[in-house]
């Protein structure tokens, strides 16, 4: 695997069914985790007939419930949220691109999570208070009107 400057990274082999891929920086810290979903089991025949095998692992005896097309959706940390819908009073051209392929693809408007790591950092500040120690992002009605 080779790790670029900017973090992001390139394999240069064939992605294996159900498998993690890791970018792990010089000093051994985890930069990203891509879990590559197991492909159907029509799919996965084909796969083993050309490739000469593909492990299957399950879970459990039973099938989970099914999960909806219109599962997708984005996690986005506070800080980066006005970055990707947009932050000059009208959206974002291709992340509303994005949302609309999604909506189309799964037949429901997609799930937009914010916070994440950033939540530990970010709090609910309506009159400008001074910020407590750890805190560095404030949540206003201004950044709501914004979102």
């Amino acid at each position: 695997m080779t790790t670029r400057p900017d973090g992001t990274w390139s394999l240069r082999r064939r992605i294996v069914p159900f498998a993690s891929y890791r970018a792990v920086t010089d000093d051994g810290e985890t930069s990203a985790t891509i879990v590559a979903p197991a492909p159907s089991v029509s799919a996965l025949s084909s796969a083993s007939a050309a490739t000469g095998g593909v492990a299957v692992r399950t879970l459990g005896s039973r099938p989970g419930a099914r999960i909806p097309p219109s599962f997708a959706g984005l996690s986005l940390e506070y800080g980066s949220v006005l970055d990707y819908l947009g932050s000059t009073g009208r959206g974002n051209p291709v992340f509303a691109r994005l949302m609309t392929t999604l909506r189309r693809a799964g037949g429901a408007a997609p799930l937009l999570r914010f916070g994440g790591e950033s939540s530990d950092e970010t709090w609910w500040n309506p009159g400008g208070a001074p910020r407590p120690p750890g805190i560095t992002t404030d949540i206003t009605p201004a950044w709501i009107a914004r979102v």
